[in-house]
């Protein structure tokens, strides 16, 4: 029978934490005590690989049925063990703690782990660590935190995104519900907040949607995102004024609109120019498929417009 020390089966669960998909805040109270270094066995080594390695392909594949072989290409480097290395010896809400260090590039999958410790560190109160920034997933899945914490998108590989179209596929859901957060955090953030969180949103968005022009199927979500916030009148979009200089509000006014925006230049871009497309031009079936599939989603850029119109004469006022 193999054995590990308590250290190493503290560090062990926090690995469970980062993969076991349930409510982050049942790990609130692991993630937040105090920290403790370890090393770690072969024996404990071994088990931290077996469940990092099955539960981020239980992460990645989502609930769509993504095929294995897609979830096989998912590996892992030096920076695996750099988290849970920091996260089981820093104390998380110190705000003089030890930076988190990645010795590589992480990996697609190890980005997935960043993204549920960004969730565990939210539920513990704890703010994400800085080098989180620079990874395109975290902000994609948990850009309202990033954003909120202060950070600013450094994402030095988004083009990885058009080489993960398997991974957007099997993470459409998750996606949406995040944006949706994101959205809501943006609308009724204190100012300041307010325009940290729309710049950050366009900035990402115009990045992914950018990657996947030629197959909008893959931010299929964005257009889900239209429909949703498509609902709510121009006026939830327009930030309270109280004590603020008229610059600050009309400035946060037009943050809160971000995503909106950001919809207009994606969706409606693309929407615009299928409709453009004749019948005698190439491509003339392909724009009447996409006219088809993103049709709920185009009828709501004319709320969108109105949202976006408002916020541009606000700025005229400021």
């Amino acid at each position: 029978m193999v054995t590990i020390s308590q250290p190493e089966g503290s560090l062990v669960n926090l690995a469970i934490a980062l993969v076991d998909g349930s409510d982050p805040r049942m790990h609130a109270p692991r993630v937040a005590r105090p920290g403790e270094p370890t090393g770690l066995s072969r024996p404990a080594m071994e088990a931290v690989r077996r469940v990092i390695g099955r539960g981020t392909a239980r992460l990645a594949l989502g609930r769509l049925g993504t095929p294995w072989r897609d979830a096989q290409c998912l590996t892992f480097g030096s920076a695996t063990l750099d988290l849970l290395s920091w996260l089981h010896m820093a104390a998380v809400r110190d705000p003089n703690r030890v930076p988190l260090v990645l010795r590589s590039t992480p990996t697609t999958a190890e980005q997935l782990l960043l993204c549920r410790a960004v969730a565990l560190l939210d539920a513990a109160g704890a703010e994400p660590p800085a080098i989180v920034a620079r990874s395109v997933w975290p902000w994609l899945l948990h850009g309202e935190q990033l954003s909120r914490a202060g950070l600013e998108p450094d994402v030095q590989d988004i083009d990885r995104l058009a080489d993960e179209a398997w991974l957007l596929d099997s993470l459409q859901p998750q996606l949406l519900s995040a944006w949706i957060r994101w959205c809501r955090a943006a609308r009724t953030a204190e100012l300041p907040t307010t325009v940290r969180h729309g710049t950050a949103q366009h900035s990402v968005g115009m990045a992914l949607a950018q990657a996947h022009a030629h197959d909008p199927e893959r931010v299929a979500f964005l257009g889900q995102l239209a429909v949703v916030v498509g609902r709510l009148p121009v006026a939830a979009w327009v930030a309270v004024r109280g004590e603020h200089l008229i610059t600050t509000w009309t400035r946060a006014s037009r943050a809160r609109a971000a995503v909106p925006r950001l919809l207009l230049d994606t969706l409606g871009v693309w929407g615009d120019g299928w409709r453009s497309t004749g019948f005698v031009d190439d491509g003339y079936d392909e724009a009447q498929r996409w006219l088809s599939r993103f049709d709920e989603p185009l009828r709501a850029m004319a709320r969108l417009r109105d949202v976006v119109n408002q916020a541009e004469r606000l700025r005229e006022i400021g």
